[in-house]
């Protein structure tokens, strides 16, 4: 996104935002709009106006169904529109599963109010004409063929609960840097739900390559960032480190771990001494990491972070 001191042309001054990867739910049955309302709320929180919107790729190709939002009176804010558009697509990664291309920094694409005024005739192919046509400065997205017009559509009960989150991640910092790390994790290792058993099962399962440790010490590292962010480093007197848990909401004597399991504090720290052992320290030839190890502590982080949520909200996500 272009910075706060760069000199906006006029037409570029007031704008819409459209939300990029994450699409409107696609009618499903039976019906459910969950997701209508959940949004919704989102917005009204957050101070936007939401819409979704029909955009065909070209006038009479296959039409997609997307979400773009406005600031009162179209006011340009990139900073606080990329804070709206990363709390809902890091919630859509930890509610949902990872979805999109990981290497791709845009989450909202600005479009003038002038332009998106006529939605009905807009096109995906128009924005990416717009966006093209742009001085470098003002661009959004590198490649703008590929990131424009690329969305992925989830059942209605996913997206209702990305967008309960999206609130918390919008209202505390906290929240937000531990799920942008929990996403990067995610990026580099996850274990979809038809894959649990087996994972679970294998106790020796670990990576046989270079590049495959390096994408598991990487998501282990990360992962331990998403806890600390939310407990920091874990005190070494267990009283603190359990008052720290608790303070999320969380019971710090909740059985954790596979196949015996143990004190949700005691398995934290567990998973802070492998991530000192195993993948902190290039200088230290570390051991292998497990499969089922790097699964279970990816659990963990996404259980103290959806825990966390859920206490500041009052409610539950799903």
């Amino acid at each position: 996104m272009i910075s706060d001191e760069y000199s906006l042309p006029p037409a570029e001054k007031k704008v819409e935002y459209l939300l990029l990867h994450l699409g409107v739910p696609s009618p499903q049955h039976p019906p459910s709009t969950k997701h209508v309302s959940s949004s919704n709320r989102a917005a009204n929180h957050m101070g936007i106006k939401l819409q979704r919107i029909s955009l065909d790729y070209e006038k009479g190709s296959h039409t997609t169904h997307r979400y773009m939002f406005r600031f009162p009176y179209f006011r340009r804010d990139d900073k606080a529109a990329v804070w709206i558009a990363e709390s809902v697509i890091y919630a859509t990664n930890i509610t949902c599963h990872p979805f999109g291309d990981p290497h791709e920094p845009a989450f909202v694409l600005p479009i003038p109010s002038a332009m998106s005024k006529d939605i009905a005739n807009l096109t995906v192919r128009d924005l990416i004409d717009l966006e093209e046509r742009r001085a470098p400065l003002l661009r959004s997205v590198e490649y703008p063929r590929l990131s424009i017009g690329a969305v992925t559509q989830m059942i209605d009960q996913c997206v209702s609960a990305a967008w309960t989150a999206a609130i918390a991640l919008f209202d505390r910092e906290c929240f937000h840097r531990a799920a942008r790390f929990l996403k990067e994790s995610q990026d580099e290792f996850y274990v979809w739900p038809g894959q649990y058993a087996a994972v679970l099962a294998d106790e020796e399962a670990s990576p046989q390559t270079g590049w495959e440790r390096t994408r598991i010490e990487n998501a282990l590292l990360l992962a331990f960032k998403s806890a600390e962010a939310l407990i920091g480093d874990p005190p070494k007197n267990d009283r603190k480190l359990k008052r720290k848990i608790g303070a999320l909401g969380i019971n710090p004597y909740e059985p954790i771990g596979h196949p015996t399991q143990m004190p949700l504090y005691k398995f934290i720290r567990k998973f802070s001494k492998d991530r000192d052992t195993v993948a902190a320290h290039g200088s230290l030839a570390a051991a292998n990491i497990k499969t089922r190890d790097m699964f279970l502590y990816q659990d963990c982080a996404r259980y103290l972070l959806m825990s966390a949520i859920e206490h500041h909200l009052g409610m539950k996500v799903y």
